[in-house]
């Protein structure tokens, strides 16, 4: 990891919504790494996104439904 070749002590880890991550990183309380669909509907004030260029990192992304029949439906249109 980065932050051990580096010797510096692992940080807290705090999970928040999206919206509330920005304004976080904003008051300089700590970094964040955001999907890209955010990060292209906001400009926040001194917040500076940098794109992450060759990484692993993917989203799986999954649906939910509140009952077998809709859950249907929705597979049926997703050709699932």
């Amino acid at each position: 990891m980065l932050i051990d070749e580096h010797n510096i002590p692992s940080p807290d880890i705090v999970e928040l919504p999206y919206h509330a991550l920005i304004g976080f990183v904003a008051q300089n309380q700590g970094v964040s790494y955001l999907p890209s669909i955010m990060v292209e509907k906001i400009n926040y004030k001194s917040v500076v996104f940098l794109p992450l260029q060759g990484t692993p990192l993917k989203r799986e992304m999954y649906l939910y439904a509140n009952d077998e029949n809709t859950l249907k439906k929705l597979k049926r249109q997703f050709n699932y």
